[in-house]
């Protein structure tokens, strides 16, 4: 994937660069919580037993690195099959996100 965030780039390739970059960032989130919260136990006792929020965040750890990879393989696959026509998308895109964002048709 060439470098989405020039303006002259598709719009599904921007918005593909996007999500993965949401995805990297929310890991890279995670993963600075997660050390800070390692830092506060080794301060106090340890617990034996494996908490609730433990199994989550090993969880949604796993979901955000898989997403990047999934997004990334899933846009090369279509790409590849239809080109620079995927990459462009419909002209719809724009359109369809706003509509989301604001939660009303333009």
């Amino acid at each position: 994937m060439s470098n989405a965030q020039d303006s002259n780039s598709p719009a599904v390739e921007n918005c593909v660069h996007n999500l993965i970059h949401a995805f990297s960032n929310g890991c890279d989130i995670f993963k600075r919580l997660r050390e800070r919260r390692r830092r506060r136990k080794h301060s106090k006792p340890v617990k034996d037993q494996v908490d609730s929020a433990s199994i989550a965040e090993v969880q949604l750890s796993n979901s955000l690195k898989r997403g990047t990879t999934d997004i990334q393989s899933q846009y090369q696959g279509h790409y590849y099959r239809a080109g620079d026509r995927f990459a462009k998308g419909d002209g719809e895109l724009p359109h369809v996100f706003l509509q989301e964002l604001h939660g009303s048709s333009l």
